[in-house]
């Protein structure tokens, strides 16, 4: 994912063109689910990711009936 690079920012920010303002990549994929080498989700997979969805809609449901 590229992100602005801030240490040349704060090197550059006093210019009286302005700063310099150069993106880099930071190195960190976003998440995906697992796939297998079909390119299928694997059933682990799934399995997590259903007990994830479950839970943060329980925390949300848990949240609008507390408050």
């Amino acid at each position: 994912m590229l992100k602005i690079d801030m240490d040349m920012y704060a090197l550059t920010r006093d210019r009286p063109g302005g700063p310099i303002i150069q993106y880099v990549d930071d190195g960190i994929e976003p998440m995906s689910p697992p796939i297998d080498e079909n390119g299928n989700i694997t059933l682990a997979g799934a399995i997590s990711y259903s007990i994830t969805l479950i839970a943060i809609a329980g925390m949300i449901a848990y949240l609008m009936l507390a408050i």
